[in-house]
C-alpha cells in the first residue's frame, strides 16, 4: 500500500488497521499472541524492543520453553500481514521494532494529544477549540483496551487511558461551566466523579455547576457525599479547595433567580406559564378553598410576583411553607420551617416538611398553618410520605428512614436501608425507598419496619399511578415502572438526560430532566412520552394540583 494512503491503527475497543477502504481486521492477526505482538510494538512508538520484554507482554511470567523460537514464528507471520498496510517489522541485535508509514493515525496517541490540545486552549480561554478537541480525546480513551486480556503493561496502559480520559472529562467540565452551560458541566462532572470517585475535583466541579444552575441544595448533598465516601474508605477530610467551596456555599446570600413553572394538562396540555423566582428554600402547598386538593413540591424555590393581569402575585420567605389556594392562585398563607425545606407529603391531619439541615420534620397544622411540632430525625432528612397510620422520612446523609407516630409526634423507629435513600412513597401496602448509593430500592414492610425485598434500580425519586410504581433513573435517562405486587420491572421509557422529580397525575406520568430543562409527560398505557415541555434551567422536582404540573 503506498504511503501517501494515511493509514489509521486502531488499539482501543478494537485491534485492526485502516486504510483507504483497506481493513486489517482482528480476526486476520495470527492468533492471541501475533494480536499482543502488534499492540505492543505500536505502543512502543518505533521504539527498539528487545525480545525478553516482548516474552513478557505476549507469555507473563510463565513463558514457554521454546519461547524464543516461537517468538521468530509469530514476528514473521505478522510481518507478512502488516506489509500491505506500508508497515515494517524488522528484528536485529535482539530486538524487534515496528516502523509505521509517515502520518499514521493511532488512537492512543491521538487520545493523549487530544488531551494535550484541549488543556492548552482552555488555557488559552479558547473554549469551542478545548471542547472539541477533548470531547474526541474521552471518546477514545473511553474505550476498552484489550479486553479480556491482564498483565503489567496492560493495566499500566489502562490506567494511562483513564488518566487521559479524567484530563478531558475536567477540561469539559471546566469549559462547560466558563461558559455558563450549567447542565452540561454536571454531566461531565458526573463522569469524572465515576471515574475517578476518591479524587476531589469532580466534587467541586459538579458543585459548582449546581451553584450556577442555582441549585444550591444540591450542591451541598455533593459535598456531603464527598466527605462521607473519604471519611468511609479513607479516613480523611476534604481539602481546603473542597471546603472553601462549601462554606462559600453556606454563606453566599439566599437571593437568586430561577424559574418556576406551570404545566397545564388538561386545559392547555403541554402549555407552560412562568413565574420568575424571588428567592430560595421554600416549599409550597395549593390549597383550594382552605381543602388541601393535592401536595405540590416544589424544594427551594418560591413564587415570585405574577407579571400579567389576572395572574395573582406570591410569594414567601425563606425556609417556609407557602400555601397558594388554587383557584387564585394567592399566596394564603406562609409559615417558616426548619432549615432548608427540601420535601413536604399531606396526611394524617397535617403538612409534614422535611428540613435538610435542621435534620428534622415540621408538623404544620393545616387549619392554622401554625408549626405543631418540629421533630427530630436522621441526618439530611430529604423525602417524606405518609402511609399506614405513619409519617415515613428519607435521610439521605446516614441511609436510614425515620418512622414517626404523628399521635405523639416522635420517631418511634430508624429503619437502615443503606446507600443514600432519596425518594420515598407509600404503595400497595408497602413503603418504597430510592437508595441513590447502591443504586436500588428497598421495600419495607410498615408494620414490622423490616426490609422486605430489594431491587437493583438505580432510582432517584419515585411515584405511584396507574398500579405501578414509577422510578426516575437519572444517570440512564429513563423511567421505569415497576410492578409493586412482585418487584419487577414492566416498561423502561428513555426520557430526557438527568431525569429527578417523577409524579403521577392526570392519568400520566410526569418527569423532570434536570440536564435538559424540560418535563416529559409519558401514557401509561402505551409507556410512551406524548410531550415533552421546556421549564428552563434545572428543574429537580414536581407535583400535581387542580391547575396542572408544578416543576
Amino acid at each position: 500500500m503506498a504511503n501517501s494512503l494515511r493509514l489509521k491503527v486502531f488499539l482501543t475497543g478494537r485491534v485492526a488497521a485502516e486504510a483507504n477502504g483497506h481493513v486489517l481486521s482482528e480476526a486476520r492477526f495470527p492468533g492471541r499472541q501475533g494480536r499482543l505482538l502488534f499492540v505492543y510494538l505500536v505502543a512502543a512508538g518505533s521504539r527498539p524492543v528487545p525480545t525478553d520484554e516482548l516474552a513478557d507482554a505476549i507469555w507473563g511470567e510463565s513463558p514457554p520453553a521454546t519461547w524464543e523460537k516461537a517468538l521468530t514464528v509469530i514476528a514473521s507471520k505478522l510481518r507478512g500481514l502488516v506489509a500491505e498496510d506500508g508497515i515494517t517489522l524488522t528484528n536485529a541485535f535482539g530486538c524487534y521494532r515496528l516502523e509505521l508509514p509517515e502520518g499514521t493515525w493511532v488512537d492512543l496517541f491521538a487520545a493523549a494529544s487530544g488531551a494535550q490540545d484541549a488543556e492548552v486552549a482552555l488555557a488559552a480561554g479558547e473554549l469551542d477549540q478545548a471542547r472539541a478537541a477533548a470531547e474526541s480525546a474521552e471518546s477514545l480513551a473511553r474505550r476498552p483496551f484489550l479486553s479480556g486480556e491482564d498483565g503489567t503493561w496492560v493495566e499500566q496502559k489502562r490506567r494511562d487511558l483513564a488518566d487521559i480520559r479524567e484530563r478531558a472529562l475536567s477540561v469539559l467540565a471546566d469549559a462547560c461551566l466558563r461558559s455558563g452551560a450549567a447542565r452540561e458541566a454536571a454531566t461531565w462532572a458526573e463522569e469524572l466523579i465515576a471515574l475517578s470517585p476518591f479524587r476531589e475535583a469532580g466534587y467541586r466541579r459538579l458543585m459548582e455547576a449546581h451553584e450556577i444552575a442555582g441549585n444550591r441544595a444540591e450542591a451541598l448533598r455533593v459535598y456531603e457525599q464527598c466527605r462521607q465516601l473519604l471519611a468511609e474508605e479513607l479516613g480523611a477530610y476534604p481539602s481546603p479547595e473542597t471546603d472553601s467551596i462549601y462554606r462559600a456555599l453556606l454563606e453566599a446570600p439566599q437571593a437568586s433567580v430561577r424559574t418556576t413553572a406551570v404545566v397545564e394538562p388538561t386545559i392547555e396540555p403541554g402549555k407552560v406559564v412562568e413565574r420568575p423566582s424571588r428567592k430560595r428554600r421554600a416549599i409550597l402547598l395549593s390549597a383550594l378553598t382552605g381543602v388541601i386538593a393535592t401536595a405540590v413540591v416544589v424544594p427551594l424555590v418560591v413564587f415570585g410576583q405574577g407579571g400579567s393581569e389576572g395572574r395573582a402575585a406570591v410569594s414567601a420567605a425563606d425556609d417556609s411553607l407557602g400555601v397558594v389556594d388554587a383557584r387564585s392562585g394567592r399566596l394564603v398563607a406562609n409559615t417558616g420551617v426548619g432549615a432548608t425545606p427540601t420535601a413536604v407529603a399531606v396526611g394524617e391531619g397535617a403538612y409534614w416538611v422535611t428540613n435538610a439541615e435542621g435534620h428534622s420534620v415540621s408538623r404544620v397544622d393545616p387549619g392554622t398553618n401554625a408549626v405543631l411540632q418540629t421533630i427530630p430525625v436522621g441526618n439530611g432528612p430529604s423525602g417524606i410520605a405518609t402511609g399506614a397510620g405513619a409519617v415515613w422520612v428519607a435521610n439521605s446523609l446516614d441511609g436510614s428512614v425515620s418512622r414517626i407516630d404523628p399521635g405523639t409526634n416522635t420517631e418511634v423507629q430508624t429503619i437502615g436501608v443503606g446507600g443514600e435513600p432519596l425518594g420515598i412513597v407509600y404503595a400497595a401496602g408497602s413503603v418504597w425507598v430510592a437508595n441513590t448509593g447502591d443504586n436500588t430500592i428497598t421495600r419495607i414492610d410498615p408494620t414490622s419496619g423490616k426490609l422486605t425485598e430489594t431491587l437493583e434500580v438505580a432510582a432517584t425519586e419515585l411515584a405511584f399511578g396507574a398500579g405501578t410504581l414509577w422510578a426516575s433513573e437519572r444517570g440512564a435517562g429513563q423511567v421505569v415502572r415497576i410492578d409493586p405486587t412482585t418487584g419487577k420491572q414492566v416498561a423502561a421509557i428513555q426520557v430526557g438526560n438527568g431525569p429527578t422529580g417523577i409524579a403521577f397525575g392526570d392519568g400520566a406520568g410526569w418527569v423532570a430532566n434536570t440536564l435538559d430543562g424540560n418535563v416529559s409527560r409519558i401514557d401509561p398505557d402505551t409507556n410512551s412520552v406524548t410531550a415533552t415541555v421546556p421549564t428552563g434551567n434545572g428543574p429537580d422536582a414536581l407535583a400535581l394540583d387542580a391547575r396542572g404540573v408544578w416543576v
